[in-house]
């Protein structure tokens, strides 16, 4: 398998997510306890950018219309996730982040185009829904 460095593993927070571009792609990438996830970055439901989500121990929820993904496997878990997005294997080579897309989960076509990335003018951002621990 053939992977590709695409970060630094001190670009990325604790508990934060980043959005790296791979050719056309806009990959998301995250760090939970050090253990770092690629996904892709957005949301099929509205094309939020998923980097910009908020993450517990196993998933990543959609900052605009609560959508839930497994960090591992881009499963949808809750919320209007259109059944999920494609995961990357991950490596760690030194601070170097690598991801491989010969072993994606490939839930979803590489043409972003089919997806409507503008969240609707009288929609608020999910956060304003939340209560942020």
């Amino acid at each position: 398998m053939a992977y590709i460095p695409v970060a630094k593993t001190d670009e990325i927070a604790q508990g934060k997510g980043i959005c790296v571009k791979v050719g056309r792609k806009s990959i998301a990438l995250f760090n939970v306890d050090g253990n770092f996830y690629a996904l892709d970055d957005f949301c099929p439901h509205k094309g939020a950018p998923l980097a910009g989500g908020y993450l517990s121990a196993t998933d990543v929820t959609c900052p605009w219309h609560g959508a839930s993904f497994d960090l591992a496997t881009g499963n949808g878990v809750a919320g209007p996730c259109g059944g999920g997005v494609t995961s990357y294997p991950v490596n760690v080579n030194g601070d170097d982040i690598e991801i491989s897309f010969e072993e994606s989960s490939g839930k979803f076509s590489d043409d972003e185009d089919e997806y409507d990335f503008e969240q609707d003018e009288d929609e608020e951002p999910v956060e304003d829904s939340f209560e942020n621990e």
